[in-house]
């Protein structure tokens, strides 16, 4: 499938300095007592890093794996053993994403990387990373929690939550009312392929309807509208992704019948057949029978 993303082959020099920089932080913090001026020094020169990339080139995430991070689903160059000691820890914090936002400064960095060195049981404890992050009066930087189970490429067997449609259908409609945090839970599910394949399938109880699952491709694309610029790109992947997981005659019939008329007058639906790409739309179009 084509997109922008996929074009994407390197990180900005900036955000690898900053990565390198928020590694450093992070260690002084395990290493010397909070009363000590050094953590604070270290993340002063991470958030200096911080408000150029912010003032350059806006807000940015950085997605977390179990052995590094990525930008954009680029890895970060920055690979070495306390980088990749630092993305254990947050995996293991069961984060998924961190967002930087314009007004993060030294205190929510040194505030972040205090929760992240706390011990990973006591987090579970507290209600999870979000909560403790927020339990600490965390500003400036966001987070997505990783709530589905983890699973490794050595137990791909493992049961993996996949939420109902109904569950769907509420985050849905609470996000286009402006809830943020069930936007956050919506770019998840999406995330998860074959829960929004589940909820687009599920359109009618007596069988597919393209107009109804259209209408929830339609949904989902405006809700992508409240997301920063980054974040909303790979959203827009993934309900393309999920469209296209459906089976062919069912793809085509959704394209043909309610996606492509309203991508003419509707710009979140654009948005949905621009992120498909135009060789596999053709593709979808042309369906068995």
């Amino acid at each position: 499938m084509h997109s922008e993303i996929a074009q994407i082959t390197e990180v900005p020099a900036g955000i690898e300095r900053f990565a390198r920089q928020l590694v450093v932080a992070w260690k002084a913090v395990l290493l010397y007592p909070p009363a000590s001026a050094i953590p604070t020094e270290t993340s002063e020169i991470a958030a200096t890093t911080l408000r150029e990339i912010v003032a350059t080139d806006g807000e940015f995430s950085l997605s977390v794996q179990k052995n590094g991070l990525s930008w954009s689903g680029v890895p970060l160059k920055a690979q070495n053993s306390s980088f990749e000691s630092f993305a254990v820890e947050l995996y293991q914090r069961s984060l998924a994403e961190i967002r930087f936002h314009a007004d993060a400064d030294r205190a929510s960095i040194a505030t972040f990387l205090s929760v992240i060195a706390t011990d990973s049981a006591d987090i579970q404890a507290a209600g999870g990373i979000e909560a403790s992050l927020t339990n600490a009066g965390l500003h400036g930087i966001s987070v997505l929690e990783a709530r589905v189970a983890i699973v490794d490429a050595d137990t791909p067997t493992a049961a993996m939550h996949e939420p109902s449609v109904a569950e769907v259908d509420s985050l849905v409609s609470s996000a286009l009312s402006g809830g943020t945090e069930d936007l956050r839970r919506l770019v998840r599910m999406v995330g998860e392929v074959n829960a929004a394949h589940a909820w687009l399938a599920a359109s009618s109880t007596r069988g597919f309807d393209p107009m109804r699952a259209g209408d929830r491709v339609v949904e989902l694309a405006q809700a992508a509208m409240r997301l920063p610029a980054e974040e909303r790109s790979r959203f827009q992947q993934g309900i393309g992704d999920a469209l296209l997981s459906l089976p062919e005659d069912q793809t085509a019939a959704l394209l043909r019948d309610r996606l492509l008329p309203s991508a003419r007058k509707d710009a979140a639906a654009a948005t949905i057949v621009a992120a498909i790409g135009l060789d596999d739309l053709c593709r979808a179009l042309v369906s068995p029978g």
